[in-house]
C-alpha cells in the first residue's frame, strides 16, 4: 500500500503554528486510541517545545479498552497528560477542560486562557470542538480533511481553543502506518487502494479477532480475497454476471470496521516498558 500526499493546506498548517504557538498557554493533542502511535504527527514534538501539552485519547469507544488503559499509562511515564475521551458520546469531555484550566494561569485582565488543537485528519477535533463548546461551531464529517483553515473557538468562560487543520507526516513510508491509517480512515478513499487495504485488514482480524468476520457476515475462514468476495456477495454487492463487486465489499467492511460494528480493536502495540 501507498499512502498519498495531501492537498498543501497542510502545508500551510505546519509553517504557521509556530507563529500560532506564542498566542497559547497549553496544546491539545488529538489523536485515535486505535492507534495511538499511528495517529501522532512525527513533527508535533519539534514543532510544540516545551509549550504544555495534554493527550487527547479520541474515540475510546472504538478501541480495546484494556488496551487504552496500557497505552494512557505509557504516555504519563513518557511525561504527557493523558485525557481519553469519546467525543461523540460527550464522554470525557468535562475532564479534558479540567486539564486545560488546571493547566494555565488565566490570562491578564480576566482574559480566558487559550489552547491549540493539533492532530492528523478525522481524529475527531472537529466533533471534540462541538462538546466542549455546546453548541455545534465547527463543519464535521467522517471524511478528513473538513477543516480547511485556523479558526478560534470559545468555549464557555473557561478558555479559548484554537483549532488547526488535520496535518500529517510530509511522507509515509511505513506500511504498517498506512495500513492502520487507512482502515482507520485517516486517509481519504483515493489515496489508498481500499481492495488492498480491506484484505490486509481480514489477515488482521483473523489472528486478533478470530470469528467476527463468521459471525458478522456468515462467510467461512478462508483466503483473504475468497472472504471479502463472500462479504460481497452475502451482502448483494454484484457487478454484471453476478461476480461479487470486490470495491463495493470492501467499502462495507472498512466502514463497518471504522464504526466498531465489527467489535473494538487497538492496532498499535504498546511499545515495551
Amino acid at each position: 500500500m501507498k499512502g498519498q500526499w495531501y492537498p498543501g493546506h497542510m502545508a500551510r498548517t505546519k509553517r504557521v503554528v509556530k507563529d500560532l504557538l506564542k498566542h497559547v498557554d497549553v496544546v491539545i493533542e488529538v489523536i485515535d486510541a486505535r492507534v495511538p502511535a499511528s495517529s501522532r504527527n512525527p513533527d508535533v514534538d519539534a514543532l510544540v517545545g516545551e509549550k504544555h501539552r495534554i493527550i487527547a485519547m479520541n474515540k475510546s469507544d472504538l478501541a480495546a479498552v484494556a488496551e487504552t488503559a496500557r497505552w494512557s499509562a505509557f504516555f504519563v511515564r513518557q511525561g504527557h497528560q493523558v485525557a481519553v475521551l469519546a467525543a461523540t458520546e460527550g464522554q470525557g469531555v468535562r475532564a479534558l477542560t479540567a486539564a486545560v484550566e488546571a493547566s494555565a494561569r488565566p490570562r491578564a485582565g480576566g482574559r480566558p486562557r487559550r489552547a491549540m488543537l493539533m492532530g492528523i485528519p478525522n481524529v475527531g477535533k472537529s466533533s471534540l470542538i462541538n462538546r466542549l463548546a455546546k453548541r455545534a461551531k465547527t463543519r464535521t464529517g467522517a471524511l478528513p480533511g473538513v477543516t480547511r483553515g485556523p479558526q478560534w473557538v470559545r468555549v464557555g468562560s473557561a478558555f479559548e481553543l484554537l483549532d488547526l487543520p488535520g496535518t500529517l507526516p510530509p511522507r509515509l513510508g511505513d506500511q504498517e502506518v498506512v495500513f492502520r491509517l487507512a482502515v482507520t480512515g485517516a486517509l481519504e478513499a483515493g489515496a489508498f487502494d481500499e481492495v488492498q487495504a480491506a484484505m490486509g485488514l481480514l489477515e488482521y482480524l483473523k489472528t486478533v479477532g478470530p470469528g467476527v468476520i463468521e459471525g458478522r457476515y456468515g462467510v467461512v475462514p478462508g483466503s483473504a480475497e475468497a472472504v471479502l468476495e463472500g462479504i460481497a456477495v452475502a451482502r448483494g454487492l454484484l457487478r454484471a454476471g453476478g461476480l461479487p463487486d470486490l470495491s463495493r465489499g470492501a467499502q462495507v467492511l472498512l466502514s463497518e470496521f471504522r464504526t466498531g460494528r465489527l467489535g473494538r480493536f487497538t492496532l498499535d502495540p504498546v511499545p515495551p516498558t
